[in-house]
């Protein structure tokens, strides 16, 4: 135990071991209970890494949003600048229908293919709040949304080098600032 103040990290009690005996009053005990913690630690971490590559991909819209902006407000010629920055924006899509599925036709109350956090979110509903082992669906799910989201993470790298080309672009032709864009200036 123990507490964080003005800046300083305080140790009030020293660590203490303890044991945690289960009620067994589980309808449907598992197996292997070291299999169910394995496979929801699993699931945990591959929606933390999708929940943090999710708030990349938005910073990176933000970023798409403000250079429109500069090629509209600059005066240097960036031909084809344009024509990127909106390729980029379609790819940017295809990664949000991907990874959290395609609002537009869900509000419209049409069937959409399963997303990534979609996944996540109905093996969490399966296997966080139940006592026994994990389903071979769950597995199955599991296997799908990483390699589905491995895809993913793959092409928003790709985007964010895209957009790093587009930024040192912009930097050359003087347009004006974007958030993330450090200037480059030399006194003549």
């Amino acid at each position: 135990l123990s507490k964080f103040e003005d800046g300083k990290m305080a140790e009030l009690v020293p660590a203490q071991s303890f044991v945690i005996k289960s009620l067994n009053a589980s309808t449907l005990p598992p197996g292997d209970k070291k299999e169910l913690d394995t496979f929801s630690k699993k699931v945990a971490e591959l929606r933390r890494a999708t929940g943090a590559a999710d708030s990349y991909k938005g910073e990176l819209a933000n970023k798409i949003k403000f250079i429109k902006s500069a090629l509209v407000s600059s005066s240097a010629p960036l031909p084809g600048a344009t024509d990127q920055v909106y390729a980029i924006e379609k790819r940017m899509n295809a990664v949000e229908i991907k990874l959290n599925g395609d609002g537009s036709i869900a509000k419209r109350e049409f069937e959409t293919p399963p997303s990534v956090t979609g996944r996540i979110g109905q093996i969490e509903g399966s296997v966080w709040y139940s006592t026994s082992a994990p389903t071979k669906t769950s597995v199955q799910s599991y296997d799908i949304a990483a390699k589905q989201f491995a895809a993913v993470l793959s092409e928003l790298k790709a985007i964010d080098t895209e957009i790093k080309k587009v930024e040192a672009t912009l930097e050359q032709n003087k347009v004006p600032y974007t958030p993330g864009r450090l200037p480059e200036w030399k006194d003549k």
